[in-house]
């Protein structure tokens, strides 16, 4: 395997014109982003790496580069013309990039592995004890956890939806309740992944960037939902979206 490396320094760019304004306009001055810390000089470079890897290392590097909702990215990473993987970073950055193509030039990579993320929705209302049904005995360690932050809690099951993907790619489903939407790259056994889940019918979403540890549950978060409820009597409930990811062999899909 062969890597060509092109380089340009760019400033004061948004991000999202990168790959369009890098070349004609790039400039040598630091820029800053909406939270007033500078932003370093970019460079951008391409490198040529084997098709079928190209996606799976441009998600991780993106979720590398990426700083959260209130800053900017260190940089991006695209699929260019061809196949390239095309990156926008501070030149050390892009060193170390090199660095690790070069180690995998030395090694024969295998085809990306299976990913499969199972969701579980499960509604929660405050009770006198905590409860659950049997089919999710399984999400004992995660209910057990919300219910010492809450308090007592009855929880039923919504709906539970699973997908399946090749690392690298996206994947959807639909149930009768809930949809979910997901592109997840695995890496030494964790899966970096960003989520999407939404009713099928009515409000309520959760849309979220996560770092799984494989065959580990996670509670991703929880929302108020006054439809559950068949009366205003009733406790208010939150939903709860308990998630769980595996790697496995892409044969065995």
């Amino acid at each position: 395997m062969r890597f060509t490396t092109k380089s340009v320094i760019v400033a004061g760019v948004s991000l999202g014109l990168l790959v369009l304004l890098a070349i004609p306009w790039g400039c040598s001055c630091p820029g800053s982003d909406s939270t007033g810390e500078t932003i370093p000089s970019l460079a951008l470079r391409s490198y040529e790496i084997p098709p079928e890897l190209a996606q799976e290392f441009s998600t991780i590097l993106n979720n590398v580069l990426d700083r959260g909702e209130k800053a900017a990215p260190a940089g991006r990473a695209n699929i260019g013309p061809g196949g390239q993987l095309i990156v926008a970073a501070p030149v050390e950055v892009l060193d170390e990039i090199e660095e690790m193509i070069t180690s995998i030039e030395n090694s024969t990579p295998g085809a990306p592995p299976m990913i499969t993320i199972s969701y579980w929705i499960v509604v929660g209302t405050p009770d006198d004890k905590t409860a659950w049904p049997s089919r999710i005995q399984e999400l004992a360690p995660a209910l057990n956890s919300i219910a010492m932050t809450e308090g007592p809690t009855r929880f039923t099951l919504s709906e539970k939806i699973q997908i399946q993907t090749l690392s690298g790619e996206k994947g959807y489903t639909e149930g009768l309740k809930w949809r979910a939407r997901q592109k997840a790259t695995a890496r030494e056994g964790h899966v970096f992944a960003d989520l999407y889940l939404s009713r099928t019918r009515g409000g309520g979403t959760l849309e979220t960037r996560a770092n799984l540890a494989t065959d580990q549950l996670l509670v991703l978060g929880q929302a108020g939902f006054d439809s559950y409820k068949s009366s205003d009597s009733e406790p208010a409930t939150s939903v709860y979206f308990v998630i769980k990811a595996s790697i496995g062999s892409a044969s065995n899909r």
